[in-house]
């Protein structure tokens, strides 16, 4: 009875042993990697979708979850919300009207297709259309 009780405590301790390491032969690998502040163009972005095709590859007409995550990373988003308060995208400002029946969205100036050219409000109305 004694000989496995003595077994199982000098595995034990084998175990803490091998799970104590030196610190200074970590910090290379715990050091957080470099960040850059600049962001710059170029490279690829890869999403994973499990959830089959996307329907449409038109944000006016995204309804399913994976048309909605495509369009995500495609498009720059007019408005957002972040902990209850408006973080503007491509929208400067939402104005209801007096009846507050309709509201009136303004957008940024100087907004530019991904063509670079200008992203006028004649060029807009034509996309929604």
């Amino acid at each position: 009875m004694r000989k496995p009780f003595v077994s199982a405590v000098l595995v034990a301790l084998a175990l803490v042993a091998a799970g104590c390491d030196d610190a200074k032969n970590n910090d290379a690998a715990s050091a957080p990697a470099a960040k850059s502040d600049t962001p710059k163009e170029g490279g690829s972005l890869i999403i994973g979708i499990t959830s089959g095709d996307p329907l449409a590859v038109n944000p006016l007409y995204a309804s399913d979850r994976t048309t909605l995550t495509i369009m995500q990373a495609l498009y720059a988003p007019l408005y957002s919300f972040n902990d209850g308060k408006i973080e503007w995208g491509l929208a400067e400002s939402l104005t209801p009207s007096a009846d507050n029946l309709s509201y009136t969205l303004t957008l940024k100036p100087n907004l530019k297709w991904q063509d670079g050219q200008a992203a006028d409000r004649r060029r807009r109305r034509l996309h929604l259309q």
